[in-house]
């Protein structure tokens, strides 16, 4: 018997794997002898493959697949487990910040697998008075002096990597350079610089020797105010995006085959750790980096998730 297999996500149609059988006298006839398959995943007794759309994570182990032929012989596949990820990704997930909690409170987790410490400085706060796209809080930071910061780390130096930045975010009000990630110090320590400007845009100022800088700017308007807004800085091989509510807003391909440099500052939410003005004011929610996968990696756009991203 051949074995072709896929992993499996949940809510995501799973192409799946097909059980083949040779010798023995036609037809086949093909059953589940031991295990379970994943809820929403069957198999096909006449064909042997495998498939469905997995509605549950986690593992299903001890599964044995029979085939019996056409004069009642059998043979059985070799046990295997089959797991279903919430996030295929999630392995390279090295942020995910959801801002949970209760009103006032001072303090976030980073649910990624690293589990970053974040730092709270002046008045930043979780807050509940704005509802935020899905849960019942997200982070208020003023623009004067509130941001989250996090120690550098290995994490963050994408190399010539692919990558997915994204977060929620709702503006109160406009500054030019109100920022909203930025691992960069004083030049020439630069990275990314990500910000909304005066024309409600996103703003990318990013580098590759840390010194010489270069522009990724979204459409005009496209951070209304208070208003949320899916927002995502994405790298995919040689180019760069931005996307605003899966709408691609621009890309460039300046970037080639060069790695973004490897800034040794924190990594700053809401401000530059440098700078202690034109810091974002508004509500940010759902942080999360994925470190050398492009999630979305299409001009065409993508659909907005409706819900807090997997932690698994």
């Amino acid at each position: 018997m051949a074995l072709r297999f896929y992993r499996p996500q949940e809510d995501v149609p799973y192409a799946g794997f097909t059980v083949s059988a040779t010798g023995g006298t036609a037809p086949y006839t093909f059953s589940v002898h031991a295990g379970t398959l994943p809820t929403g995943i069957t198999l096909n007794s006449s064909t042997g493959v495998v498939s469905g759309t997995p509605t549950t994570p986690g593992t299903s182990t001890g599964i044995v697949i029979r085939v019996t032929d056409n004069v009642s012989a059998t043979a059985d596949l070799a046990s295997f487990d089959l797991t279903v990820y919430s996030d295929l990704y999630f392995g390279n997930v090295v942020l995910l910040v959801g801002f949970d909690g209760t009103d006032g409170a001072t303090a976030a987790t980073d649910e990624s697998p690293s589990g970053h410490t974040l730092t709270f400085n002046g008045n930043a706060q979780l807050d509940t008075g704005v509802a935020p796209p899905f849960g019942t809080s997200s982070l208020l930071l003023d623009g004067a002096g509130d941001y989250l910061t996090t120690p550098d780390s290995e994490d963050f130096n994408f190399g010539t990597g692919d990558f997915t930045i994204e977060m929620f975010a709702r503006t109160a009000a406009t500054a030019n350079s109100n920022y909203l990630l930025v691992h960069a110090g004083s030049s020439p320590n630069i990275s990314y610089i990500w910000r909304c400007n005066a024309a409600n845009q996103q703003d990318v100022v990013w580098s590759t020797n840390g010194t010489s800088t270069f522009n990724l700017v979204g459409a005009s308007g496209g951070v209304p105010l208070t208003s949320w807004k899916h927002l995502c800085f994405e790298r995919s091989g040689s180019k760069l995006r931005l996307y605003a509510d899966g709408v691609m807003e621009t890309s460039s391909t300046t970037i080639g085959a060069n790695a973004l440099f490897n800034s040794s500052a924190v990594l700053a939410i809401g401000m530059r750790s440098t700078s202690t003005t034109n810091g974002f004011n508004g509500h940010l929610k759902e942080l999360r980096i994925t470190k050398g996968v492009a999630r979305y990696n299409s001009d065409a756009g993508f659909t907005v998730p409706i819900a807090a991203f997997p932690r698994s």
